[in-house]
């Protein structure tokens, strides 16, 4: 009698146990390739949904925009514009000359200009130069009326802001005081960003061409956000979240260097003389239109805003009524 185990079964016993492995692997391989796949569908479906949320908000925001005839609010700021603007440069001359000598506040401020208000900084500069030469050192009582002056278009853009959020109007005597507030606080971020604008020019001369360019970018964009959110949160009566704020402000500032770029490219291009149909009006007309490409861009970014945090409060209250459902664990 033969007791030992037949070769032929144990071999087919050791095929059939390595196909089973196989088999095994070949499952879980089967398995990690699902759960790759089935993330893949999730992270689209997600994108999916982000974006068409996103494109749904950016439709919302300018039905709001024109809803609230932005639109024409933009043009009523570049007309008050017209008429502040040369009183809060002169301001800031004058709050500038209590702190350093007259040149070295036409050395900070005319950058500025060049930067806020392209093709035009030089006539800008001409005009304020020849009224601080015609005029001489400015006093308390013009630096008051300039304050006042200046404080027209900020009236203006408070009653924009406060009907884009749909807040209470303010009586007049408290929009003009706000915007005196306002003019004040433009002549200490003034002062307060000499520092910074020495630091920056460092920092410029340490680096090639392009650092310097995408550098200078940046500062703008970072700048223009922090100041149009300042707006959007000081300016409008009522309460204003500080996220969806920031973000329209963000997309503000963005769209505004983008602005700036294709006005600049536009005027050098030659496409329109406007010297040839205006002639000494010019620099006016296109002051009035960059105002009011400026404030259009402003609003919107504002209505984004608004609508941003209407769509937060909806996306609130559906979780709280699928938790009163108990459909949320």
């Amino acid at each position: 009698m033969s007791t030992g185990r037949d070769p032929g079964s144990h071999k087919n016993w050791q095929k059939g146990l390595e196909w089973r492995n196989t088999i095994d692997r070949s499952s879980v391989c089967e398995g990690s390739l699902g759960t790759v796949l089935e993330m893949i569908t999730r992270g689209v479906r997600r994108l999916r949904v982000i974006a068409q949320s996103f494109i749904r908000v950016v439709m919302d925001a300018v039905r709001r925009f024109g809803s609230h005839e932005c639109a024409a609010r933009s043009a009523a700021l570049a007309y008050h514009l017209l008429f502040s603007l040369f009183p809060l440069l002169l301001f800031l001359v004058f709050i500038g000359s209590q702190f350093l000598k007259d040149a070295s506040v036409e050395e900070f401020l005319f950058p500025y200009l060049e930067t806020a208000m392209p093709a035009i900084a030089d006539s800008v500069e001409h005009v304020v130069l020849q009224t601080l030469q015609a005029q001489g050192s400015i006093g308390i009582i013009g630096g008051l009326l300039l304050i006042w002056s200046a404080s027209g278009v900020f009236s203006v853009l408070t009653g924009a802001l406060n009907t884009i959020w749909e807040a209470p109007a303010r009586p007049y005597w408290r929009r003009r005081l706000i915007g005196v507030l306002a003019v004040v606080l433009a002549g200490a971020l003034f002062l307060s960003s000499i520092p910074l604008s020495t630091l920056t020019s460092w920092v410029r001369s340490q680096s090639n061409g392009s650092v310097n360019l995408w550098l200078g970018v940046l500062l703008d964009v970072v700048v223009l956000t922090l100041l149009f959110w300042a707006l959007y949160r000081i300016l409008p009566n009522t309460r204003v979240d500080p996220s969806t704020s920031f973000f329209g402000a963000g997309v503000a500032a963005v769209g505004w260097k983008i602005a700036q770029v294709g006005m600049v490219s536009y005027l050098a291009s030659g496409l329109t003389n406007y010297g040839l149909i205006y002639g000494s009006l010019a620099s006016v007309v296109v002051l009035m239109i960059w105002s009011y490409l400026s404030g259009t861009i402003l609003l919107y970014g504002a209505a984004l805003a608004v609508t941003l945090e209407l769509e937060r409060q909806k996306v609130g209250e559906r979780q709280e009524e699928k938790e009163k459902q108990g459909l949320v664990p």
